[in-house]
């Protein structure tokens, strides 16, 4: 800073010495006043100003340069067209030029703008004054974004066109913008009546504080000198240190939530949250920002279907502490596209289309007031499917490959491929929660085939023009139909051609949407079709008829409704009472109906089938009749009045239908046991007959009924008796029944009836041995026992008869033969004493009851004796040896060797008798062997 000070005295001290030493060597500026200079690069730009040699008062509009680094003036020569000579002006140094901005001369005061090109040392006008005349103002440059801006305070001002002379002194700031186009605006300064302001001046200092936006003012001349320092806020002119030049893309839904990004500069110089604003008039919508770079923000849209609306709005930014930007940049919002209110039309949603060609459809969205739109980004969800068949023969929906074209006009256009067959296109566009919905008309069920009319696939082709004819007809058949059907005449109680009125009424109602949407389809494909070059006047004129026809008929219906609403209350209210009269009839109907007939079995099978088909009768009269009051109350909108109807007939029916079943059972079953009674008691077949009714009694469960009623409890009792029957008849066939079991059996029932084979099963039938089951099973079960008993008696009868002694000689003597039972016979003896010993047991005994007891003592005694006869010849052949072959021994015991002979001739007698009779049973059961064979033993 010295040494600055330094150099710029001695260049002072150096311009005083060539002043005095006569005429300069060096160019340089006359002296003057009220002029200005500028910084231009390393040079000072003199301009203007009065003054001159002497007292001379000259104004000058010369331009002179000072070279800081030679300290020399040099008077710039330039071309162009130079502001007039002036002073009290005010200049500053931008990009390259010098601005030169009002002040005065002896002839004028001006306000205009000049610019010189210091470089091409060329003047322009730039033709941009602000307000009136001024001078002596306060001129500050400020830098700001995207473009710097000039201020302009105070001074005097030529408010009244008199020149200087009328001059007064002024406050007011002007603003001069230094875009890319130049453009001066007046700030409206934000003050209160009440706040103090600064005094009109001029020659005041002023400066720019960039930390806080301002502007400080001090002094000036008013008259008087002044000594006062003002500020003024110039954020929301100047603003922060970034700016905003444009958001991708301009447009999006009212709903919001779309990202968009926004270019700029200078986003990274300020820290701190990023708020972006949406503004409209009073209507403003702040949203989050997030800063990726220095030029570039993302952030999504905020709804403002409630606050901006479908408008273009402004947008601006903010970051941190600092104000948001003073450039703006502009951002439309605009209704969604509504799925209810879309549609689509072309030849590729029609029947009879080619097959293996080509084909296509346009989709138009359109937004909630039936606009169509005119941008496109919207997110629609196709499905197009053509059913095919699997390896294993079964049906599938195949995926067909499409092309979907955004025309960023609202339209969007489905290009696809199908073979030959049905096709089913889904359309479905993405609502502001993300889900899909479906447009008008979807799902839709184009046809191919493989010879279609020429052209068919095309736009302008048949199928498209012919579709547009049979449309616009089958418009105009609903038109005239209606319109015919709601005029017709009405009488008071005429409730059938009423309702057909009131049928039309609501046709139109209820078809409203789907005439809509053709005659919009019309109007579209129309409107393509012109600009294919399709002359379209002929369908628009009719389009626009059949329009007014149905806007008039609906019209008509709106006047029609009113005036049959008098007679439809009328009639409403009588079928009211009508319905609830037809009810109390029904239930009274169904009180009786458990008296009928086929509740009772004893009324029979005929009697029965007959009532249920009267019955069956009465409730179609009756059905009929509720269906026709059904239709009205239906049309009257009060079809919950015949809900306890409804549910009565129901009940009824069931009940019937039920009771019906019972009775087709009950034909079943009589057929099939009446096919048993006939068949001769030596054929019947008792399983057969019992598996067929237990799936009898198995298909009687199946059938609902209510299993309290006497129909059901009779037919019940009958399947019953049969199931006891028929076990019954297969142990009475059983081979063991002989006559004795069956004169048993008959002095049971009581009934008189000879058993033969010849007999049918319905004599045995009409035994009623249901009524006797325990004690025919009993005889049954006798039969069987004695069979038993009489088998093994046979058995044990015909094998003794052949058993007899083994006869051995003893000691090689034929004379004396020695006799034993087999040994096989001695286990049958045994087998044969348990089982005459269980016939004991049997309470069946008394028939064979002499033969048991013959056996059991016969078989005893073979038992017996043929033990006895072992131990007998055991003690006679040992004693033998002693006494009849040992000399010794007849020596010392010569009384017992001769006692021994009397024995020995008893032994060999009683052998001899055995070997004479050789039968087992008849040895043993001679009335005194026992007694013979125990003496023997005994001495």
């Amino acid at each position: 800073e010295e040494q600055f000070h330094e150099e710029l005295v001695a260049m002072v001290s150096q311009t005083a010495r060539e002043d005095s030493s006569g005429p300069p060597d060096v160019p340089m500026p006359a002296p003057r006043s009220n002029h200005t200079t500028c910084v231009h690069e390393n040079a000072v730009v003199l301009f203007g100003g009065h003054g001159g040699l002497g007292y001379q008062r000259r104004a000058w509009n010369d331009t002179w340069v000072l070279n800081l680094d030679t300290a020399r003036w040099q008077e710039l020569t330039c071309q162009g067209n130079p502001p007039p000579p002036r002073s009290g002006h005010q200049a500053f140094a931008k990009d390259g030029g010098i601005f030169v901005f009002g002040g005065w001369n002896h002839d004028s005061t001006f306000n205009d703008l000049f610019m010189l090109d210091v470089e091409k040392r060329d003047w322009s006008d730039v033709d941009l004054s602000w307000g009136v005349p001024r001078w002596n103002c306060s001129l500050q440059l400020v830098e700001a974004i995207p473009a710097w801006c000039v201020f302009v305070f105070g001074g005097t001002a030529d408010v009244n066109g008199e020149g200087r002379s009328g001059g007064v002194f002024d406050l007011r700031i002007g603003v001069l913008n230094l875009g890319d186009t130049y453009k001066w605006h007046e700030p409206v300064v934000d003050m209160k009546r009440t706040d103090v302001k600064p005094m009109p001046r001029e020659h005041s200092a002023i400066c720019y504080d960039p930390e806080e936006s301002r502007l400080v003012i001090f002094g000036g001349w008013a008259n008087k000198w002044l000594d006062d320092v003002w500020q003024i806020n110039v954020s929301s002119i100047v603003g922060p240190p970034y700016a905003i030049l444009k958001v991708e893309p301009p447009l999006g839904p009212v709903t919001g939530n779309m990202q968009v990004t926004i270019r700029g500069v200078g986003f990274r110089s300020t820290p701190g949250a990023c708020i972006v604003e949406f503004s409209c008039g009073k209507h403003a919508a702040p949203t989050q920002g997030e800063v990726l770079d220095d030029e570039t923000i993302q952030c999504f849209t905020p709804a403002v279907a409630n606050t901006i609306g479908p408008k273009e709005c402004t947008v601006r930014v903010q970051i941190g502490a600092r104000d948001l930007t003073t450039t703006v940049t502009n951002y439309n919002f605009f209704l969604n596209s509504i799925s209810e209110r879309s549609l689509c039309f072309g030849p590729g949603v029609l029947q009879e289309q080619q097959a293996n060609q080509e084909t296509r459809c346009l989709i138009q969205l359109r937004n909630q007031n039936g606009e169509n739109r005119k941008s496109g980004r919207d997110e629609i969800q196709i499905t197009l499917q053509q059913k095919a068949l699997t390896e294993d023969g079964k049906d599938t929906m195949r995926d067909l490959p499409y092309e979907l074209v955004d025309m960023n006009n609202g339209q969007y256009e489905l290009t696809y491929l199908a073979e030959e067959g049905d096709v089913v296109i889904h359309i479905k566009l993405m609502d502001e929660n993300n889900k899909p919905r479906p447009i008008r008309g979807s799902p839709f069920r184009p046809s191919f085939v493989s010879m279609a009319r020429n052209r068919a696939n095309e736009i302008t082709g048949p199928l498209v023009s012919g579709w547009i004819s049979s449309t616009l007809k089958s418009l105009d058949e609903f038109y005239h139909n209606t319109n015919t059907g709601h005029q017709t005449k009405l009488k008071d109680g005429d409730v059938m051609n009423l309702i057909k009125v009131m049928n039309h009424i609501k046709d139109m109602y209820n078809q409203e949407d789907l005439l809509t949407q053709q005659q919009d389809e019309i109007f579209e494909t129309v409107s393509v079709l012109e600009k294919e070059g399709v002359p379209g006047d002929k369908a628009h004129k009719q389009l626009k008829k059949v329009g007014a026809n149905l806007r008039q008929l609906k019209e008509d219906i709106l006047g029609k409704e009113k005036e049959i609403q008098p007679m439809q209350q009328k009639e409403s209210e009588l079928y009211r009472k009508v319905i609830g009269e037809f009810e109390t009839e029904l239930k009274n109907y169904q009180g009786g109906l458990r008296k009928e007939a086929y509740y009772f079995y004893k009324s029979g099978l005929e009697l029965a089938v007959k009532r249920l088909n009267d019955v069956t009768s009465d409730l179609d009269k009756f059905q009929q009749r509720m269906d026709e009051l059904k239709h009205i109350a239906t049309n009257f909108a009060y079809p919950e009045e015949l809900g306890n109807s409804v549910k009565c007939m129901a009940a009824m029916r069931e009940d019937v239908a039920s009771m019906r079943s019972l009775w087709e059972f009950e034909t079943v079953r009589i057929k099939r046991t009446e096919s048993f009674l006939v068949v001769r008691w030596g054929e019947v077949s008792p399983t057969e007959m019992e598996d067929e009714i237990k799936a009898l009694f198995k298909k009687l469960k199946e059938v609902k009924v209510d299993r309290k009623c006497d129909a059901y409890m009779g037919v019940q009792d009958v399947v019953k008796k049969w199931t006891v029957f028929c076990p019954l008849v297969g142990e009475l066939l059983d081979p063991a029944m002989r006559a004795r079991h069956w004169h048993q059996l008959i002095d049971l029932c009581k009934k008189s009836i000879t058993v033969t084979p010849d007999i049918l099963l319905r004599d045995m039938w009409n035994l009623e041995l249901h009524k006797f089951s325990e004690a025919v099973e009993d005889t049954a079960d006798q039969a069987k026992q004695e069979s038993k008993m009489e088998i093994t008696l046979k058995k044990i009868t015909n094998e003794w008869s052949s058993v007899e002694f083994l006869f051995e000689a003893h000691k090689g003597n034929p004379e004396v033969q020695l006799m034993k039972l087999p040994d096989d016979k001695v286990e049958m003896l045994e087998e044969h004493q348990v089982q005459v010993q269980n016939m004991f047991a049997s309470r069946f005994l008394s028939t064979f009851e002499s033969q048991v007891f013959f056996w059991q003592k016969t078989l005893a005694n073979v038992s017996e004796v043929s033990a006895l006869i072992a131990e007998v010849q055991r003690s006679w052949a040992f004693l033998e040896n002693l006494f009849i072959h040992s000399d010794e021994v007849k020596k010392e015991l010569p009384d017992d060797s001769d006692k021994f002979v009397g024995i020995d001739q008893d032994v060999k007698e009683i052998l001899k008798n055995g070997r004479d009779i050789v039968s087992a049973k008849d040895f043993c059961n001679q009335g005194n062997i026992f007694q013979k064979l125990e003496k023997a033993q005994s001495q």
